[in-house]
């Protein structure tokens, strides 16, 4: 999420980065606590999560907990 939200003000005005917040992703067996980027105008929404997120399936879980590599994350995309 940081590399996209990079990309994001790198490809837009003068806005700047501007630390994180917390939010809690319910996947019904367990919460996950993950920090999301954010900009200083409040204009960045990062792609992989839904605009308005509390409880999100199995594929976003498997999703984020392979992004240690691009190519474990590529086999849950789907285009």
């Amino acid at each position: 999420m940081n590399q996209e939200r990079n990309f994001f003000l790198e490809n837009g005005d003068d806005n700047k980065a501007n630390g994180y917040y917390e939010r809690s992703l319910n996947t019904g067996s367990f919460k996950l606590n993950i920090n999301v980027p954010r900009d200083r105008k409040g204009r960045f929404r990062p792609q992989i999560l839904p605009d308005h997120y509390k409880r999100v399936n199995e594929d976003y879980i498997n999703l984020l907990k392979s992004l240690v590599s691009i190519r474990k994350a590529s086999a849950y995309v789907v285009l």
